[in-house]
């Protein structure tokens, strides 16, 4: 699986990035790597539906995919929805600030990451009952990404450069689709058969259903993401309405 070039994303990232945050939870982060301003509303979404949907009080083993700096996580954390949380990513820098952020907030012994470019890297008696993730969603490389997002004028992101920078690139660029191919691959294996995902997309295209089906898993329902959407520029809302929703899975 090709995955992006780190090189220019440790380029990116700056100390202009930085966020410092008591999250609705309760947790403090203070973290280099900054969570995109669209995902710290995102995250009241999560709480929203998490609360409202899950199907345990509490769960027994949590897992965040693709976690930066572990935003969804440590709110699941914060919020005593699970019991032990892990957190993967390919990007080290990311993995050390989730470890921060616990030994700052007394949650080391629930929490556990692991640098990994696949879910099959995941040690084979790990089992979660409960997953989150806002996964990367744009089908490209990071260079194109970057240089589409600093030259075409975006409904999205009008007149803000900063769209092009690290942290928001790592959580668009997913080329041919591969990541989250080999996410719903593997994560069968990974997961009980009373599991929760809980996972965010703007857009549900057709090889993304058939990743999903091909995975042993199944759409139960769709939910709608008012705090997101009330942020979003007029122009973008019909469609972040239309298509946008966190997405709750079953086997």
């Amino acid at each position: 699986m090709q995955l992006p070039d780190l090189t220019l994303v440790r380029q990116l990232v700056s100390i202009d990035s930085r966020m410092d945050a008591t999250l609705d939870s309760g947790v403090k982060m203070d973290s280099y790597f900054h969570t995109a301003t669209a995902s710290q509303w995102l995250r009241k979404d999560f709480i929203d539906t998490v609360r409202q949907y899950r199907s345990k009080e509490k769960y027994t083993s949590g897992y965040e995919y693709f976690c930066g700096n572990g935003l969804l996580g440590f709110e699941m954390l914060g919020f005593n929805f699970v019991e032990h949380m892990t957190f993967t990513d390919y990007y080290d820098v990311a993995l050390q600030e989730c470890m921060d952020t616990a030994f700052f907030n007394g949650l080391t012994s629930r929490v556990r990451t692991q640098c990994v470019t696949s879910v099959s890297e995941l040690p084979s008696t790990t089992q979660f009952d409960f997953v989150v993730s806002v996964p990367p969603h744009i089908n490209g490389t990071l260079h194109d990404v970057r240089q589409r997002l600093l030259t075409t004028p975006s409904v999205w992101a009008p007149g803000y450069p900063k769209a092009a920078d690290a942290e928001n690139i790592l959580r668009m660029v997913d080329e041919d689709w591969a990541q989250h191919s080999d996410f719903f691959t593997h994560l069968g294996a990974h997961t009980t058969e009373d599991v929760d995902v809980f996972i965010y997309e703007p857009l549900l295209y057709p090889e993304l259903i058939t990743s999903i089906q091909e995975g042993g898993f199944y759409i139960y329902e769709g939910y709608d993401i008012p705090h997101l959407f009330e942020q979003m520029p007029a122009k973008a809302q019909p469609e972040i309405h239309q298509y946008g929703k966190i997405y709750h899975l079953k086997k």
